[in-house]
């Protein structure tokens, strides 16, 4: 067993080499040096694959076979999914292809891959 003297000196060495502080010494070309290093790596370009494009895409696909298929159905109930057909049609359009950047400015900010 050890002598309880030893271990109070034990942590008084240990708790003032925990409380010096480390000399930090930078070279005076450090700076130079990654700056050279950072211009010589190429990024390399990430496209992200685009869903939700693609399902609006396939959606409208879609809609628009909902719309061929019931062209030639005339009653009420006919009439009102083509409505509500060609109206959401009519959405996913202007979402995709223009309205939305106007209404929402940042999404013109992600490039599209």
């Amino acid at each position: 067993m050890r002598e309880p003297m030893l271990t109070d000196e034990l942590e008084v060495r240990i708790e003032q080499a925990l409380e010096r502080r480390p000399a930090v010494k930078i070279p005076a070309d450090f700076a130079a040096r990654v700056a050279t290093k950072a211009q010589a790596q190429r990024v390399a370009e990430v496209t992200t694959p685009q869903y939700g494009m693609l399902a609006v895409q396939g959606a409208m696909v879609l809609l628009v076979a909902g719309l061929v298929g019931l062209s030639r159905d005339r009653s009420t109930v006919g009439v009102a999914l083509q409505w509500m057909l060609c109206a959401e049609l009519a959405g996913l359009a202007v979402w995709r292809w223009g309205l939305g950047k106007m209404l929402l400015p940042a999404w013109g900010r992600y490039p599209r891959g």
